[in-house]
This record gives C-alpha cells, structure tokens and sequence, in this order.
C-alpha cells in the first residue's frame, strides 16, 4: 500500500463526511466552541444525523466540493472540516497547538484505510468485491480510495501503515503490547 497523497487523491477519502464515535462529539463541539477564529468556514451545522446501512450515527456535515477524479458512486461532496487542498482542519490545528497531527482527528479518519474490529486492527480489501462497506447499490467505500488500494509492487499494509498502528496503541484502542 502506499501513504496518502493529497495532490494526487485530493482527500477522497472524505467526500461523505466521516461517522464520529460517542465520546468524539463532545471533544468536536469544544474545538469549535474555544476555537472560533480558527473554524470561522464552518457552517452552522457542522455535525449531522445520517443513516448508513441499517445503523444510525451522528457523522460530520458536508460541502459541495468538485474533485478532479474520483470513483462514479462517490459524490462531489466534501466534509466541512476539510480545506480546499485536502488537509484536515483538525490536524492543522493540532499541529498548531503543538500536539500529535492526529489528536483532534476523529479516530475513523486518522485510522484510514484501517479499520477496528474486535479482534484488532483490519486492513483494507485486497479486492474491491470484499469491501466491507460493499452494500446493494454501493460497490464500497475503502477499496476505492487512493490509500486502500493494494499494489504489488508496494509495501505491505504493516510498513505503510505503522504509524497509525503506533498511534492506536498509545490512544489505546489497541493494547500496548
């Protein structure tokens, strides 16, 4: 696999917004509530119920936002929390407050293209027919983003991805050990 590329992928990746866990609403309105120069884009409602697959969630809004390529079933949509140039407010603000690029990220994003299951850390599909997003009328979600798609001549998932395996552990939605 290979690391994210904002020139080449524009943050695909973020075209509908992102589900946010519980506890990740709370921290989302106090960043925004004690940083308000900072977010002053953002529109009023910038978290939103949706429904995806039979579940129920509260999951960042989204703009209308053209990309240069992106798969057919994807909108032209971003989340609102992204700039124009595919970086993630939330990591520029972190870095600004001299903090890890990903303490303010909702855990879904920093994690992509993994995902966290029970028995651990899951890497994305080798094959787009196993996308775990794959619904009628939906072909998937992470086998069609830049940064889960599997070549051969890449690194294996492990190498690319070790610093998100870092980050899991000392965030602890993995154990350390």
């Amino acid at each position: 696999m290979k690391r994210c590329d904002l020139a080449q992928c524009q943050a695909v990746c973020c075209y509908d917004g992102v589900y946010i866990d519980p506890g990740e609403e709370k921290q989302i309105r106090a960043l925004v509530r004690e940083n308000k120069a900072f977010f002053k884009f953002l529109p009023t409602v910038f978290l939103t119920g949706a429904k995806w697959g039979g579940m129920k969630g509260l999951k960042t809004a989204t703009r209308p936002f053209v990309y240069r390529n992106r798969p057919a079933h994807f909108a032209d949509t971003r989340c609102v929390f992204a700039f124009d140039d595919g970086k993630c407010s939330f990591q520029v603000l972190a870095v600004e407050h001299g903090k890890h690029p990903w303490a303010y990220k909702p855990t879904a994003c920093w994690l992509h293209p993994l995902r966290l299951s029970i028995r651990g850390l899951v890497p994305p599909p080798t094959k787009k027919s196993e996308d775990p997003d794959k619904l009628e009328g939906y072909p998937g979600y992470v086998s069609f983003t830049p940064c889960g798609e599997h070549a051969p001549d890449d690194p294996p998932w492990q190498e690319t991805l070790a610093e998100e395996v870092v980050w899991a552990k000392k965030t602890g939605i993995l154990p350390k050990s």
